[in-house]
């Protein structure tokens, strides 16, 4: 049976990961800005960015 997670991810590197993702939905953001808008929604709104991970799409 296919496992499926919803994870808070808390570290840059993560967000990185997930940047490919975002760059979709907001087109006039690159790396480095998306980085710097999440660090600071982090610190200073308590924000929190998450990921969906299915054991099935992984392996596509």
């Amino acid at each position: 049976m296919a496992r499926t997670i919803i994870r808070i991810l808390k570290k840059s590197q993560e967000w990185k990961e997930a940047f490919p993702i975002l760059k979709q939905l907001r087109t006039h953001l690159n790396e480095a800005s998306f980085l710097q808008f999440v660090q600071e929604a982090v610190e200073k709104e308590g924000y929190q960015l998450a990921a969906f991970e299915d054991e099935i799409l992984k392996r596509l």
